[in-house]
């Protein structure tokens, strides 16, 4: 199965000088809320595929929960018209549950199945909503199958969330590969906020149709741009390069999406696997978490 990579943090691809014109963007719902309403937006910018994710990490942090409802986020996503859009999850990580009033991993479990089962009621397209699986320890992963299979809301397309802040491959490889086999074969699923790290495994590539990283967004933001050597991805301080913001955006981007290219071409076992330009191409329970 050839791996689509998503490039998130790009909202404000609009302002880039960028060069390529057929990327998979990912966008944030959040960035686009204005605090009363989302704001009308137009993507100018050509591109091969584009997915809309809800923004939680964004939004949690300053509203301590989601500001819009799922009508909201439905009359949104008709008006973007991504080719897919994610569930309006809670994550699970520690410290965002503490700034949401210290749930348990449960609690934002029930949470977002009970946002999944209201979008699926607003009547959307359903063939692009990607529900997400949320958990913070295999068994809490496990836990959300569970509940959302009993719902009805198990779909050929799925995401895994809280995957952005785990230090290991091996932590991730392991959550990852202890969900596929909940599911019904017949699944595809997607990794929300990877490390780029882990397309440097071969069992990636097995277990995942698609994710995506704004790492290069981080970078940027810590005065870096990314600059691809043929190899290796390096960072360099822009502060003494001369160039503008827009511009370091654009070097950034294509440093980056370079790099992930290598990495998939070198370590997927496939050739020419460039699907981040586009190019389209039984069920076992496991409750131990092995």
């Amino acid at each position: 199965m050839v791996l689509k990579f998503y490039i998130a943090g790009a909202d404000d691809a609009r302002f880039y000088r960028i060069r390529r014109t057929n990327l998979n963007l990912m966008f944030t719902a959040g960035h686009h809320w204005t605090g009363k309403k989302f704001a009308p937006f137009h993507l100018p910018i050509e591109h091969s595929s584009l997915f809309l994710d809800s923004g939680a990490f964004q939004l949690f942090g300053k509203y301590n929960s989601y500001p819009f409802t799922t009508n909201d986020y439905s009359h949104f996503v008709r008006n973007l018209q991504p080719d897919f859009f994610a569930s309006l999850d809670y994550p699970c990580e520690p410290f965002m549950r503490e700034k949401i009033g210290g749930l348990s991993p449960k609690d934002c479990i029930d949470k977002t199945i009970e946002n999944t089962i209201n979008l699926v009621d607003e009547d959307m397209e359903s063939s692009i909503l990607v529900p997400v699986i949320q958990g913070w320890e295999i068994a809490d992963y496990l836990y959300c199958v569970d509940q959302m299979e009993s719902q009805g809301l198990i779909k050929d397309y799925m995401g895994i969330g809280t995957l952005c802040r785990r230090a290991k491959v091996s932590d991730l490889l392991r959550i990852i590969r202890n969900i596929k086999r909940e599911l019904p074969q017949r699944c595809k699923l997607h990794g929300f906020g990877v490390k780029v790290n882990l397309l440097k495994y071969q069992e990636t590539y097995r277990l995942l149709v698609s994710c995506d990283s704004a790492a290069w967004v981080s970078q940027v933001a810590h005065g870096e741009i990314c600059i691809f050597t043929g190899k290796r991805l390096i960072h360099i301080p822009y502060r003494d390069l001369g160039i503008d913001g827009i511009e370091r955006l654009s070097i950034s981007v294509e440093g980056y999406v370079s790099y992930v290219e290598y990495l998939i071409s070198k370590h997927s076992n496939q050739k020419l696997l460039v699907e981040i330009l586009g190019n389209d191409a039984s069920k076992r329970k496991y409750k131990n978490g092995q």
